[in-house]
């Protein structure tokens, strides 16, 4: 880190010295009008004049003309009427010259870079007048200074102020602002993101955490894809011994009759050949890149799906109900996909819900980032999960209480295949325990 904070201490004192370079030269080069810097040196001439008169009747002209000389750069002569020099050295001849009457103000041919003004002024002290001659330097260079106001040079500052701020926040914020947008798609599960080469080729800390960065996902990227690749080469393999150990506990029960140990045998093969069917399932949702989409009413969709259900759960006395503020929805999804994640959801309520209390199905409109969609809804009255469980609910083989999915014959593979179908839809899917009682989860998918 210690080569970035050079790096912006390097960027942040580039900025600021030029900024005092622009507001150096903006006020160097510009200046009042022409008009007010007249009036500013003719009123300056007329005050000091009567101090340089006094001062040199005292006896002590020396210490006004050490402050023209050194707060004005300026020059002073005092002469009597007779325009006899009575103070300061002999008068330059293209000064004299330039003074035709008093009081006068004249501009006068520069030697080097500015111009200068010679002004004239008479005073009077104890009946006898004295003449007061100034050699003022302008502001501006031989042909005058550029007519700016003293409203339009803040302006100039301050937009070099404007744009130096600008400079620095991109130079900085820009890759923030890549790592943000980079690790926001990649923990939305696009692994393919990666911090752009305009980032990585840098030679500061910047660079080397995208550096860094791209290297984890390229190692997190390979590990997920080795998990998945075994999960799918296990879960073929096992289907072979399965289906061969099914057909000898067929055979068995052709030669031995009906037999408990046999049946027994039968279900749990079942139930793992319906596990490995989930996984492979899982595994294919994982790598599809393209969905079967069609116009679904979601309102049909889940009447039909609630009536299988009741169907279904009737002799355990437990039933799920529709209520809906709209019941005819229409969205654009793959049917048999979104049918069988809502088909696991409802289920899974209605296997931990409560005896003669229905799971509650809602339906309604419901708008995310300005974008319209559908959002439903499948509340229990079951025990509901622990809040630090929630987070894990869809992921694969993740059990909040392991006893009652293994009584159940279930692993949680299906609210894992729920929340992998919504994603491919772009969609959401939460879930939350209820105030009261239970669990409410939440699937949102947009209309198209």
């Amino acid at each position: 880190m210690r080569p970035l904070f050079f790096r912006i201490l390097a960027v942040l004192l580039s900025s600021f010295v030029a900024v005092l370079i622009v507001a150096f030269f903006l006020f160097r080069w510009t200046g009042p009008d022409r008009e007010t810097e007249r009036e500013s040196i003719q009123a300056l001439a007329i005050v000091t004049s009567g101090h340089l008169v006094d001062a040199y009747l005292e006896g002590q002209p020396r210490p006004v003309l050490r402050k023209l000389k050194g707060r004005f750069h300026a020059r002073a002569w005092i002469l009597d009427e007779n325009n006899q020099l009575l103070l300061g050295k002999p008068l330059p001849k293209r000064i004299s010259s330039a003074v035709t009457s008093y009081p006068s103000f004249a501009p006068v041919g520069s030697d080097s870079k500015r111009q200068r003004f010679v002004i004239g002024n008479e005073i009077q002290r104890n009946n006898t007048v004295y003449r007061v001659i100034f050699d003022f330097p302008g502001s501006g260079f031989r042909h005058g200074p550029i007519s700016i106001p003293f409203t339009g040079r803040i302006v100039l500052l301050l937009f070099s102020l404007v744009l130096a701020s600008v400079f620095l926040s991109y130079w900085v914020l820009r890759p923030v602002k890549v790592f943000v947008k980079t690790t926001q798609q990649f923990s939305s599960e696009h692994l393919n993101a990666r911090i752009d080469h305009t980032i990585t080729r840098r030679k500061d800390a910047f660079g080397n955490l995208g550096r860094e960065f791209n290297q984890m996902a390229d190692r997190l990227s390979r590990s997920l894809k080795s998990q998945q690749q075994l999960l799918r080469d296990v879960s073929h393999e096992l289907r072979s011994p399965l289906a061969r150990i099914q057909v000898a506990a067929s055979l068995l029960n052709q030669k031995l009759g009906d037999k408990t140990e046999l049946s027994r045998i039968e279900m749990e093969v079942e139930r793992l050949d319906d596990l490995i069917e989930r996984l492979l399932s899982l595994s294919r949702l994982q790598n599809t890149q393209q969905l079967d989409k069609s116009p679904v009413n979601l309102g049909t969709l889940l009447a039909q799906l609630i009536e299988d259900a009741n169907y279904e759960f009737a002799q355990e006395s437990k039933s799920a109900s529709f209520i809906a503020t709209v019941k005819d929805v229409t969205i654009k999804c793959d049917q048999k996909l979104v049918s069988s994640a809502l088909e696991n959801i409802l289920r899974n309520a209605l296997r931990f819900n409560e005896i003669d209390q229905p799971v509650v199905v809602g339906l309604e409109k419901r708008q995310v980032n300005t974008i319209p969609g559908a959002l439903i809804t499948i509340k229990d009255s079951g025990p509901g999960v622990d809040p630090s469980h929630l987070p894990q609910l869809f992921e694969p083989f993740y059990q909040v209480d392991s006893a009652r999915h293994i009584d159940t014959g279930h692993h949680g593979i299906g609210l894992a295949l729920a929340h992998t179908i919504v994603s491919l839809h772009h969609g959401k899917l939460v879930a939350e325990n209820n105030s009261d009682r239970g669990l409410i989860v939440k699937m949102w998918l947009p209309v198209s």
